[in-house]
């Protein structure tokens, strides 16, 4: 599996209010609705979750984990062929993580790798009950939502324990074809379709994981522009209420070169909106891999007058993508394991009864 499509997630961790779904179960809507009224201002009393990735695999012997409240444990799926993988989960992994009162956490990704790609790439034409659209066919097909049963399967556990939170379609925006997926205008017969395949698999996590929370998961950039003419960036949000509101909380990234604090601020407070109104930064890391950058970020993020704020507005996690940034720096893991015991929740971050 690339390196890339790996994710450390450190979630921060903290005390979530009760799961009820809002809103109801829609379809695909052809403009915004900007009727907030019924959506209620969730906030995140007590502390952050916290947890750890790239895999749950002996993610519990890790030195973070051991060190820290790490209370969350993620590992990304990123095509079909890493089934066989978490078929291995289902009797090896999953068990032993819930046993040590852990949630996990899924983010999934359309990631294949083409010839010629470091990662994913569009598939070209696919037919939809909206008719043809250019994308990832994959999210689309039959095959996806099988593979979401599988595994939902693989990775669920009690609806009394700890919880699956589910990151699903990282990065969306990326799927359509070209830079199409950045505005309304010109991805919106590839979006309704994945709105339909959303919900299919919301389901199938709440049928056959009973202790799963499902999100639509944004890239985080559509806070750095807007254009309300076609629907692109900002004004892209609203075209989503529909989907987020029938959520069980939003989701979103911040892998920015600069400016991760205030792409994510934005995020929180946007997506306070929609739903039960509460996020969760599902990973976070420069995608340069600049320490400059990062360092600034850990400053800006964890400090009380920004936690404060990000809670306020429905803030429950955070994560960091990998542990390659502070793994290799005493000062910096340091820093972060500070970070971890300032800010996590004291008590289990799930309802239990």
């Amino acid at each position: 599996m690339p390196a890339v499509l790996l994710a450390v997630c450190i979630l921060l961790a903290g005390s979530v209010p009760s799961w009820a779904v809002t809103g109801p179960n829609p379809g695909a809507t052809a403009r915004p609705s900007t009727d907030d009224s019924a959506q209620p201002q969730a906030t995140v009393e007590g502390g952050l979750l916290f947890g750890l990735g790239p895999q749950a695999y002996r993610s519990l012997e890790n030195r973070l984990v051991k060190e820290a409240p790490v209370n969350m444990i993620t590992s990304w799926y990123n095509f079909r062929s890493d089934m066989a993988f978490f078929d291995i989960y289902r009797t090896a992994v999953t068990p032993q993580i819930y046993a040590a009162g852990k949630a996990m956490h899924l983010v999934i990704w359309d990631g294949y790798p083409r010839p010629g790609t470091p990662g994913g790439s569009p598939d070209g034409i696919v037919p939809t009950k909206y008719g043809p659209v250019c994308g990832e066919a994959y999210p689309l097909s039959r095959e996806f939502q099988a593979d979401m049963v599988q595994l939902a399967k693989n990775t669920g556990g009690a609806e009394s324990g700890p919880p699956l939170y589910v990151s699903m379609f990282t990065e969306f925006q990326t799927y359509p074809c070209r830079e199409d997926g950045n505005y309304w205008d010109t991805g919106q017969g590839y979006y309704r379709a994945l709105k339909d395949a959303y919900l299919e698999a919301k389901d199938a996590f709440h049928q056959y994981a009973p202790n799963s929370h499902v999100a639509l998961t944004w890239g985080g950039w559509a806070a750095t522009f807007d254009d309300p003419a076609r629907g692109g960036g900002r004004s892209m949000l609203p075209y989503f209420k529909d989907v987020m509101d029938d959520s069980d909380f939003q989701s979103f990234q911040a892998m920015g070169n600069h400016e991760n604090v205030e792409q994510t601020t934005w995020m929180v407070k946007t997506l306070h909106g929609y739903g039960n109104g509460l996020s969760l930064l599902a990973h976070y890391k420069p995608d340069n891999n600049s320490l400059a950058t990062y360092d600034a970020d850990m400053a800006g993020f964890f400090n009380d007058t920004k936690v404060a704020e990000l809670k306020a507005n429905g803030l429950f996690g955070f994560s960091f993508m990998e542990d390659s940034m502070f793994s290799g720096n005493e000062a910096r893991f340091q820093q972060a394991k500070a970070a971890i015991i300032r800010y996590q929740e004291t008590i289990p971050p799930w309802p239990l009864a």
